[in-house]
């Protein structure tokens, strides 16, 4: 890695001033802050796995420059060169952190509305990566079960086991495709909006692409990383419904949040599980109750999906509790 930083810092001409390692996410990228003078400002180096060619990199930063040329608050970028971008440094005090020691309403508040300048500036059509589609949610609903169910939790399971599950695969995967469709930044939570001079940043928006128009707004209010207090999900659910311009959306909001929300929430768990059990990132664990618990509670106000809450209970219950 060393050889590979000293070519990049060379290309990027970062000769003066130092690297500081900072937390990653569960991806394989690196960040480091690079500091400059004393008092001056820094930046954000963004090192992408070697192997993975430019197309990352092309990724980033044609997102970036679509969600910046519409008005969003994302870094700006600096320089890039192969596998590498230097990026604006936004500081380090995720949402995650911030509703622990400040009022979460405003924040989320904040959050919510910049969903829908998203939607409402950013065409679906003008997204880089392929749409979300049912194949794509079918994936994601299947790495659960390979790296959750079978992985972390080590069932070994029948086939008619798996078919069961897949029954209610089936359908997470194909009924939010009904719903309107918008620009989703694809991992809007706590952990990708930072707090920098009183206004939320976004980070990691490099794989947005059009998808169900509920998809950003459940990663913000069903997020594993933190807990909400009593009334701020159901407020920002009207706040962005009162904010949709131009949205002809006729069906059942709730059964459409909900079930974009059970797809949505197992595919975190089969995040949360892979990165423990294959990757050694066994504090990732920690997030399995939550994910698990609150689609364990969606679940009962749906009877067709009473099989699928009996099994998420039995994991639940394996599970330390908090």
């Amino acid at each position: 890695m060393e050889k590979r930083l000293s070519k990049i810092r060379s290309a990027l001409a970062l000769s003066a001033g130092g690297l500081v390692p900072l937390a990653g996410d569960a991806s394989q990228r690196r960040f480091f802050r690079v500091t400059g003078p004393a008092d001056g400002p820094s930046a954000v180096l963004v090192v992408f796995p070697e192997g993975t060619g430019d197309e990352e990199v092309i990724r980033y930063t044609g997102t970036g420059h679509l969600l910046r040329e519409a008005g969003l608050p994302v870094p700006g970028i600096y320089r890039r060169t192969r596998g590498a971008l230097l990026v604006e440094d936004c500081g380090d005090e995720l949402l995650q952190e911030a509703v622990r020691t400040r009022a979460p309403f405003p924040l989320y508040r904040e959050a919510a509305d910049l969903i829908g300048e998203m939607q409402n500036r950013v065409p679906a059509s003008a997204a880089l990566n392929p749409p979300f589609d049912e194949e794509k949610f079918l994936r994601e609903l299947e790495f659960f079960l390979t790296h959750t169910v079978s992985g972390f939790f080590g069932e070994k399971l029948t086939a008619a086991e798996q078919g069961e599950w897949r029954k209610s695969f089936s359908v997470l995967a194909r009924e939010p495709l009904s719903q309107p469709r918008g620009f989703c930044h694809r991992d809007f939570h706590s952990r990708n909006l930072l707090l920098r001079d009183g206004q939320l940043r976004i980070i990691d928006f490099q794989d947005g692409r059009a998808g169900p128009w509920t998809y950003d707004l459940v990663s913000l209010l069903e997020d594993p990383y933190v807990s909400l207090p009593p009334g701020l999900p159901e407020e920002m659910k009207a706040r962005f419904l009162a904010g949709r311009r131009g949205v002809d959306f006729s069906g059942d909001f709730r059964r459409g949040y909900d079930m974009m929300a059970l797809q949505r929430l197992l595919k975190a768990a089969g995040t949360f599980g892979f990165q423990a059990e294959k990757m050694g990132k066994h504090h990732y664990a920690a997030y399995l109750p939550a994910a698990l618990g609150r689609a364990a509670a969606i679940t009962s106000a749906y009877p067709e999906f009473e099989s699928l809450g009996e099994q998420l209970a039995k994991y639940l219950r394996r599970l330390p509790r908090a």
